[in-house]
Parts: structure tokens; C-alpha cells; sequence
């Protein structure tokens, strides 16, 4: 790969991580209560233990992401833990497709399904060369 390609892989990385450390530190200091509140709607089990879980594998899924340290098993934490949550919290199916619950809810599917997009290209190709795990590999041994 060239210098080029492992810029944009790391730029990328630090894109798709943006919005998990985001929703994953709101999660804690603006909006517990309310996403609680929802969860028990939901009918969620455990809904403290299940958020608590999943603002875990946010924030390290996404540091795992940016540093590119393990970023592939981040991938899959995040991956793990998106999937779920979109088919469980945006079900725009369940809505009139002429409301604006329809659309809101399937406009936050699909930008799921575009993150699931991203996180499958980094499990598949990997970090790229300027990532944590390339630094690693390539010290001398003490």
C-alpha cells in the first residue's frame, strides 16, 4: 500500500469512530435517563446493565478504531453491537411509510447500515500502516 492509502485508511478509521465516541459520551453525560426510558419501552431486559454494555463497546470499539490497535476486533465489538441495536431501536418497518417516524427511523437504519459498511471494510482489509498493530509488529524485539 502507499503512504496515500494508509493516510486515507487512518482518516477513514478516525471517521467511522467519530460518531461511537460521540453517541457513546452523550450516552453518559446528556442522555442515560431518557435512553433508559426508551429502553424499558422497549421492552429491553436489564435496560441499565444493556446500556451500560453498550456505551462499552462504543467508546472501546471506537479507541480500538482510531489507534488502530486491534482494530479489527474493534470492528467487531462495534459490529456486535450495531447490528442488534439497529433491527431493535430503528424499526421504520413498523411505521406508516408517509410519516415522519417512517422516515426518521429509516433514515437511522440505513446511516446504520453505511457504519456496518465501514466496520466490515476495516475486519476485512484491516488497519492499514499507520495503526498501533503495524507499529507494534514492526519493533525490534527486547
Amino acid at each position: 500500500m502507499s503512504i496515500l492509502q494508509h493516510l486515507v485508511a487512518l482518516l477513514a478509521r478516525i471517521l467511522l469512530a467519530v460518531i461511537f465516541i460521540w453517541s457513546g459520551a452523550n450516552q453518559i453525560i446528556l442522555s442515560w435517563g431518557n435512553t433508559i426510558q426508551e429502553l424499558e419501552d422497549r421492552n429491553v431486559p436489564f435496560p441499565h446493565v444493556m446500556l451500560l454494555l453498550a456505551v462499552i463497546a462504543m467508546l472501546a470499539g471506537a479507541m480500538s478504531l482510531v489507534l488502530g490497535l486491534r482494530a479489527r476486533w474493534g470492528a467487531v465489538l462495534l459490529i456486535l453491537f450495531l447490528a442488534p441495536t439497529t433491527l431493535m431501536m430503528h424499526d421504520f418497518w413498523v411505521h406508516e411509510p408517509s410519516t415522519q417516524a417512517y422516515t426518521a427511523q429509516a433514515i437511522e437504519c440505513l446511516k446504520n447500515v453505511g457504519l456496518l459498511g465501514g466496520l466490515l471494510m476495516v475486519l476485512a482489509f484491516g488497519p492499514g500502516g499507520f495503526s498501533a498493530d503495524t507499529f507494534l509488529r514492526k519493533r525490534p524485539a527486547e
